[in-house]
């Protein structure tokens, strides 16, 4: 590890130990959603040291994601969010390697993002299909994952959790993703499902004074992505905990692999 590296994150050394700090160096993830919870994820593993990060959305800015998206900021609108956290990760570490795929994940897809990969993946998706279409993908592959529940309609930061799947309550989408995962991927109906997920045990709450508020209407169709027109409020406090637990259950998968070879 040269010194400008060791300048930037000896922080990181002090806590995780060198070797932890030289296993992330030479560690990849993947961050799949860079919305609100996710670009808080790329920013936490960029100032972790990590050595890789491939950045996986085809979206674009918009000015509705200033309330909780890390890239949103005036001049930005427009652009690929993988290109703006690209930029932002090396301007954090400049000997960072990023990889950007300007797509969207599908249902059917997922083995075109994942081939070749053997990192730690993060799924910070908000639509179901695609995000059961991962999940099954990467079980298939006995990869690392952490996966992220909806962090919208939430108010207090205190109340996440992170847990296997199967332990997540009081999240609508967590539960629909178990059923899905169990019905059309054969997951076990008991047990574990051996994959991490981050999670609010706050009961989910939608203000009643919002009528005429940019956004309001959900659209019925599940597959429907979350755009600049419409979704659940939420707040950045609460989508950056989000992010940041995410980001911090994936370097405890990342260094699993140090304490075995010990």
């Amino acid at each position: 590890m040269d010194t400008p590296y060791l300048n930037r994150f000896a922080g990181i050394g002090r806590l995780y130990g060198k070797a932890g700090l030289s296993h992330l160096k030479g560690s990849q993830f993947m961050v799949i959603g860079l919305g609100g919870v996710g670009s808080w994820t790329v920013e936490a593993l960029a100032r972790s040291g990590v050595g890789q990060i491939i950045l996986v959305d085809g979206d674009a800015v918009c000015t509705s994601n200033t309330n909780r998206q890390l890239h949103a900021l005036t001049g930005n609108e427009g652009l690929n969010k993988t290109s703006v956290m690209a930029a932002r990760a090396r301007a954090i570490n400049p000997d960072i390697k990023i990889t950007e795929i300007i797509r969207f994940i599908s249902r059917t897809n997922p083995s075109e993002f994942l081939d070749g990969f053997n990192g730690v993946v993060i799924d910070a998706i908000d639509a179901l299909s695609p995000k059961c279409g991962l999940i099954n993908e990467g079980r298939s592959r006995h990869l690392k994952m952490v996966s992220v529940g909806g962090c919208a309609g939430r108010l207090d930061g205190t109340r996440i959790r992170v847990t296997d799947i199967t332990a997540s309550r009081d999240d609508p989408l967590m539960m629909l993703v178990r059923k899905r995962l169990r019905q059309n991927y054969d997951f076990p109906r008991k047990g574990l499902f051996n994959i991490s997920c981050v999670w609010s045990d706050e009961p989910f709450t939608q203000p009643t004074d919002c009528a005429g508020l940019p956004g309001g209407e959900i659209p019925e169709d599940e597959e429907l992505r979350p755009n600049c027109e419409w979704g659940y409020g939420t707040a950045s406090h609460i989508a950056g905990a989000f992010g940041l637990a995410a980001a911090g259950e994936a370097i405890r998968l990342c260094l699993l692999d140090l304490k075995k070879s010990d």
